[in-house]
């Protein structure tokens, strides 16, 4: 879940909620919808991982890796997304951890750079108190892909992630979550309005701030 919300966030789709105020940014908990209340512990399959992120507005193309698909092509899509900005695509992947002879069954990664030369790509580890970000080589990270997930029977795989155009949040049936709060229309209006205050009272603030420091700077010049 903590690698659709790093997709989210940098894709800058808005929640319709506040995250902690006044900031409007995914969260775990905000991903509740199509999930048994237990997803969040258990975790999730690649179908699942599909279906939140298409209802909180993002276009998916799911490819598993299966004989229509090679390691050849996923090398091409790797290539390709990783020199164009993030809004052309972002890629997320699904693999078994002992294919990178790591700890741990199925993970999500994102895939943020790729070494052509080394055949390496780098995956934003979200389990950052077992892996930092690393990079891995693509073969074996194609070999973890094509392993059977035991709760589906199907191969994991790759995803090219980007936002649908024209998405907007449902703002009147989104679950409030601990910590958060659900926005309507009016609300989120309000919600900019705050924001933009509280800009100005921290600009206000830098100023005064800045404006003291040099005023006693000068008084502590004079003779």
């Amino acid at each position: 879940m903590a690698t659709l919300v790093i997709i989210l966030n940098t894709l800058e789709v808005d929640p319709g909620r506040v995250w902690k105020a006044p900031w409007r940014w995914y969260h775990e908990e905000m991903l509740t919808c199509c999930l048994p209340p237990d997803a969040l512990k258990k975790g999730i399959v690649l179908d699942q991982f599909v279906s939140i992120a298409k209802c909180n507005g993002l276009n998916v193309e799911l490819h598993r890796a299966t004989e229509n698909e090679s390691a050849r092509t996923f090398r091409e899509v790797v290539a390709h997304a990783t020199r164009k900005e993030p809004h052309h695509g972002i890629i997320a992947v699904s693999f078994a951890r002992s294919a990178l002879r790591q700890t741990g069954g199925g993970h999500f990664s994102v895939i943020a750079g790729y070494h052509p030369d080394r055949e390496m790509v780098l995956l934003l580890d979200t389990a950052r108190f077992k892996y930092p970000p690393h990079w891995a080589p693509l073969g074996r990270l194609w070999k973890g892909m094509c392993d059977i997930d035991e709760d589906t029977q199907l191969p994991r795989g790759y995803m090219l992630i980007r936002r649908e155009d024209g998405w907007e949040a449902n703002l009147t049936e989104a679950p409030a979550t601990k910590g958060s709060k659900t926005s309507g229309p009016q609300e989120v209006v309000t919600d900019i309005q705050e924001e933009r205050s509280y800009a100005e009272a921290l600009k206000i603030f830098v100023v005064s701030d800045a404006a003291w420091q040099v005023r006693s700077l000068m008084s502590s010049r004079t003779p």
